[in-house]
């Protein structure tokens, strides 16, 4: 799929065009993780990339929206981190863009054009209100204690509906 992947909306959409509709969603979120690598090698080749890092949160109610939203049965740490990061906006990275796209090629090329609009302001520190911040962390981090009972900060988006 990655080879595909290299900005070139019509095999792009070849290979979605030749996936089970089921699988199309892991196609679409591939594409986007590909998309903001090109960026990142182009504009922050310093940074983590998201391929390689591990992803934190700095504020334990940002965790726990991502753990409401993304990974109900996870369990939110306090760690201690040393090694290269970045603070980023997780509400920039989406699939969505490729994924409602259809499966039509002059759509798809749009979609890819705002996905790396997207990956621009992602890895240039552009944030939103309220913001979802996420850390990539090339290094170590190293737990120092369960939190429990994490509330939801009084500004949390309510969680997102999905329609298949």
């Amino acid at each position: 799929v990655f080879q595909a992947l290299d900005e070139d909306s019509p095999r792009l959409l070849r290979v979605l065009r030749g996936a089970r509709r089921t699988d199309r969603s892991m196609i679409a979120k591939m594409a986007a993780e590909r998309i903001f690598e090109q960026v990142r090698l182009e504009i922050a080749p310093d940074a983590p990339s998201r391929l390689h890092s591990a992803f934190l949160f700095g504020l334990a109610g940002i965790a726990a929206i991502f753990r409401r939203d993304s990974q109900p049965d996870t369990t939110i740490y306090r760690c201690v981190c040393s090694g290269n990061w970045i603070v980023a906006e997780a509400n920039k990275f989406t699939a969505t863009p490729i994924l409602t796209a259809a499966l039509d090629e002059t759509r798809l090329a749009g979609a890819v054009r705002r996905t790396r609009e997207l990956a621009v302001a992602y890895w240039t520190g552009e944030f939103e209100d309220p913001t979802m911040c996420e850390v990539l962390l090339d290094g170590d981090a190293s737990y120092v204690e369960e939190l429990r009972d994490v509330a939801l900060p009084p500004n949390a988006a309510p969680p997102p509906q999905f329609i298949d």
